[in-house]
Order: structure tokens, then sequence, then C-alpha cells
């Protein structure tokens, strides 16, 4: 889909901030009747619209379309810092699945603008134009989005659509069959194209190699499975989330967070215990 944005009616800026969040935070479920641009500065997100997942990596721009629903399943990771914009909904505006008119400005949901830094810096001067207003204030938050707008329009080449595509479809079946370990080749082998494409793709926009990411979302995946039913065998959890075992899976659990699946049990059940006196 893409986002379609009426050039011929002025935009004005209903919000405009940094959001600094320090311990991870699930994106809220809500509906909004304006426009959210979401730049993220550094960390790493996950957030739908519309039941469709959107990974969030630095310099990525979400847009979340005013009038569609978008929710958080899993917090942020920590120290993830974001600039946002809040934008009024203009007729015309909305989502389509192809360009119908060149009066207006077609964007992707997702846009990749790290080797366009003009984005990144026309966020920063919204922003500190809204925080510091002048008498012409209104006028000129219009023109910067507009000319915003055309920034991102520019970032989305056909090579950088086809490079989120081919990271998108490749996270995809990563994500629709948690209980396989895909080797770069078999992966590649399904997207028809080279290990190495894939390979530079996935490392670009994860800033992990293919075979480091599954690990990683696999044992984001074994968490929060615990966290759900804390009763769940190991061998039962590996076999679910495609490791060797349930020691190949123990292991690396410890390696990621400092504590055994054992000890992770228990301050599950401490926590729900307390809970549960606490009401």
């Amino acid at each position: 889909m893409l986002n379609m944005y009426n050039t011929t009616l002025k935009h004005r800026i209903i919000d405009a901030n940094y959001n600094l969040y320090v311990n991870g935070i699930s994106h809220s479920g809500r509906v909004m009747p304006v426009h959210d641009f979401i730049y993220l500065i550094e960390g790493g997100w996950e957030i739908y619209q519309n039941g469709v997942k959107y990974e969030l990596f630095p310099d990525n721009v979400l847009i979340l379309q005013a009038n569609q629903h978008h929710y958080g399943e899993i917090p942020c990771l920590p120290n993830t810092k974001t600039m946002y914009l809040h934008v009024t909904s203009e007729h015309g505006d909305g989502l389509v699945s192809e360009r119908v008119s060149d009066d207006f400005v077609y964007l992707n949901v997702l846009t990749d603008c790290g080797k366009n830094k003009k984005v990144k810096n026309l966020f920063k001067e919204i922003i500190s134009e809204k925080w510091m207003p002048s008498k012409q204030s209104d006028i000129k938050l219009s023109a910067l989005f507009d000319l915003m707008l055309c920034e991102m329009s520019n970032s989305d080449t056909n090579e950088k659509l086809n490079h989120i595509n081919l990271v998108n479809d490749a996270l995809g079946l990563i994500r629709s069959n948690p209980n396989i370990f895909y080797t770069v080749g078999e992966l590649a082998e399904s997207l028809r194209v080279s290990e190495k494409t894939l390979q530079n793709a996935v490392k670009s926009h994860t800033g992990f190699t293919v075979h480091k990411y599954q690990t990683e979302k696999k044992l984001e995946l074994a968490a929060l499975q615990l966290r759900l039913q804390p009763d769940i065998k190991i061998y039962e959890l590996s076999l679910n989330l495609g490791f060797y075992d349930e020691f190949h899976l123990s292991k690396l659990f410890k390696n990621k967070y400092a504590k055994s699946i054992r000890d992770y049990r228990k301050e599950i059940r401490s926590e729900n215990i307390n809970h549960c006196s606490f009401w």
C-alpha cells in the first residue's frame, strides 16, 4: 500500500517532538484522526498498522496513516529514540494500491532515509519551529512538511524499494515459520536472489546477518513464550523455534539474557505471585 497526500491543500503540524524510551515500551493500540510520522533515530521497534507488521531500524520513517488501526505487541529496544510529527489529514489523503494522480505525493508506509540526510534535518527543523514559533510559523511549517514529503519521495528510488521489499519478504518468511532455522541459501532460493544480495540487504537493514537475526528473534520469542507458558518444557520450546535441541537453546538463552531459563522461570513466577498478592 501507498500513503497518498494531497499537495494542493496545506497540511498543519499539530504536534512535533522527540521521544526517548529508556526501558522500552509497546506502541499504544489506537486509531488517530491525524497522520503520525515516526523517524527512528536509535534503537529498534516493531509496529503494526491494520495487522501488517513493520520493523523500524535507525533512519527509517514509518507513516501511520490517519484513521487506521496501529499498535505494538512487544516493547521497542531499550533507549529507542524517535522524532515524531502529528499532521492533519486533509481531503484526498489516504491509502491506495497505486498512483492515481500527479496532484498527490505517494510514499511507502516504511521508508529508509539513511542516504538522504535532508529528511532527518527537516524533521528537526519542523520540531524546532513548532517549539519556537514565529508569526509565520503555520506557513513555514506547512512548507517544510511539503518539502519533507518531496525528499522522502526522492528517497524511494526503485533500487531502494526493491531492497526494502526483499528484506520484508525475507523477514516475512522467517516470522511466518518460527519452527524453521533458514540457511541463507534456502531463503535466497525461495526469493530468487543471490545469497550475497540477500545477506547484504538483511545486514544493511537490521544490522545482523541472516543467521544472527533469526537467533535474536527466536530468543525473544522464547522469552515471550516462557512468560505466556512458564511450564512449557524446554525441548518443546526448542522444537517450536527450530533450535537443534534444548541444550542449544539453553546456552544461547543464557548468553543473551545473562540468566538460565530456570532462573528466568523463577522470576516470572515470583512476579506473578507478587502481582496477585498486590491485588
